[in-house]
């Protein structure tokens, strides 16, 4: 990563919408520390789950809660600078037994987090039935006429 912020984005989500340059490029000239993409969910504690103040800023995440404080989840898209390597070295893993992205964000919590809502289509493809909800998301935006076509491949 050199001396770059990044942008990670996990193989099982599939977003529908507007390209995510002008983000990650507004996340790069920012003063963030790191940054998410939020969504809304109707079954949130499948998920992180984002926790607001009453001014409408996030003050935590929460990994599958039982009883989510939001509906908004962290999407598997992140904006990262590579002081990010550090904080995970020191992460301790959860109850799970995982390294929880929660926590990476919450360490930059308050106020050194970037987290605009998304405003296209999202879906996770980490389970079968949303593996193919992800499936029939596509399919309707092909048949539609406003399934982009993927982006021209680097040659160097």
């Amino acid at each position: 990563m050199g001396d770059e912020a990044f942008c990670c984005v996990l193989g099982d989500n599939v977003l529908l919408g507007q390209p995510l340059e002008a983000t990650a490029r507004e996340f790069e000239q920012g003063r963030w520390g790191a940054g998410t993409l939020l969504y809304e969910v109707a079954d949130p504690e499948r998920f992180g789950v984002a926790e607001f103040d009453a001014a409408g800023n996030v003050v935590g995440f929460e990994e599958k809660p039982a009883q989510p404080k939001s509906n908004l989840i962290p999407i598997g898209v992140y904006f990262l600078r590579p002081e990010a390597f550090g904080v995970v070295d020191k992460l301790v893993p959860s109850r799970r037994g995982e390294l929880e992205i929660t926590d990476l964000l919450n360490h930059y919590l308050p106020g050194n987090l970037y987290a605009p809502k998304f405003d296209g289509m999202w879906t996770d493809a980490g389970t079968v039935t949303s593996l193919i909800r992800a499936a029939e998301l596509a399919e309707q935006e092909s048949k539609s006429g406003q399934l982009a076509a993927p982006p021209a491949r680097p040659t160097a």
